[in-house]
């Protein structure tokens, strides 16, 4: 399949013409004309948020109704079976008024939430033609029921003792982001995203950053797998680690902070869409309250915010809640989400 590059649209153009890109998996018929999205709705695109259920049900369409979120994550808890999961996306699809990302984290071996499609891991990986492959064969699985962006593959730290180094590459980092390469492409070819994680990476981290305290290390890593990879091509979306890098900002973990950002921006470019790891994990709402997570998060340069650890509708209506909050009351808060919203629209039309 060609690449292919889209002229700078505005906003209108982009909301009559996506849903004619999603037409395969729903239909939309969102045409408003307006020229701008309103701070709801711009809103609402930055969220990729998580929920309860295997089906739809009325506290769940409300939700979406009330936050019209620019994508969902399905884990384990949403995932019985291939007809199960088709039906639910296509359901979701169906009440969001523009197309969403349908996101999943199918790394292969043990963090493959799909386990009837491809689910080899990465370290078993013999090649980039295999790795190629094996991207191909994942992403067509994963688009047959309805995803369309997979939070993979995982580049972190490769050293043994690391809390992901059973779910890394485990080879030096220049094969690392061969592989990893041929892993994306794999799944461009296929129309789904993939999104490489968690930069620069959980290095020497040895316990699960979600569920005990937030990690705190000296120094920002070298990350030599995503440099390496960022130098062959630059992905559109990039999840963030959430790691405190003292000798950044000896504070605030790093999707909260704008020194960390303006160094990560450093080595990606301003295009590209930085995904945070999960604000609602146990270790972060231990430490900070739901309604300053998003707002701070937002405001230190993060486009996607993730909002999935806790099954309750409560705390993801929180979150928002205290988000929109913060959101109508700030004008360069404002500002900063019409610019991601913009982003997150045009790299649906153009990777869809």
């Amino acid at each position: 399949m060609k690449k292919v590059f889209f002229m700078p649209l505005s906003l209108a153009v982009l909301l009559v013409a996506l849903p004619a890109f999603f037409s395969t998996t729903q239909t939309v018929s969102y045409t408003r004309d307006t020229e701008t999205l309103s701070l709801k709705e711009a809103l609402g695109q930055t969220l990729l948020i998580g929920f309860e259920g295997k089906e739809m049900n009325p506290k769940l369409e409300t939700l979406m109704n009330k936050m019209q979120p620019g994508g969902v994550l399905l884990l384990g808890r949403n995932i019985e079976n291939a007809k199960q999961v088709k039906k639910l996306i296509e359901q979701l699809q169906e009440i969001s008024h523009v197309p969403l990302f349908v996101a999943i984290d199918q790394e292969g071996g043990v963090v493959s939430r799909v386990w009837w499609e491809e689910t080899t891991s990465q370290v078993l990986l013999k090649d980039e033609t295999h790795a190629l492959k094996i991207g191909e064969e994942r992403a067509q699985g994963l688009s047959e029921i309805g995803m369309n962006m997979n939070l993979a593959p995982v580049l972190d730290s490769n050293n043994p003792g690391d809390y992901l180094f059973t779910r890394s590459f485990q080879l030096d980092p220049f094969l690392s982001s061969l592989f990893a390469a041929s892993l994306i492409h794999g799944h461009t070819k296929e129309n789904m995203i993939s999104v490489p994680k968690h930069y620069p990476g959980y290095d020497a981290i040895s316990f699960n950053p979600e569920t005990n305290s937030i990690p705190r290390i000296k120094e920002f890593p070298l990350a030599e797998a995503f440099s390496n990879l960022f130098f062959r091509f630059t992905p559109p979306i990039v999840m963030l680690s959430h790691v405190i890098y003292e000798d950044v900002d000896h504070e605030n973990p790093l999707p909260l902070s704008r020194a960390g950002i303006q160094k990560v921006r450093e080595s990606i470019g301003e295009e590209t869409l930085l995904m945070s790891d999960d604000l609602l994990s146990l270790s972060f709402i231990k430490e900070y309250r739901l309604g300053m997570l998003g707002s701070q998060a937002l405001l230190s340069g993060v486009d996607i915010l993730l909002a999935v650890g806790y099954p309750e509708y409560e705390v993801v209506d929180n979150f928002y809640e205290g988000l929109w909050l913060r959101a109508k009351g700030d004008p360069v808060l404002a500002k900063l989400i019409h610019a991601s919203a913009k982003k997150i629209l045009e790299a649906k039309l153009a990777l869809f």
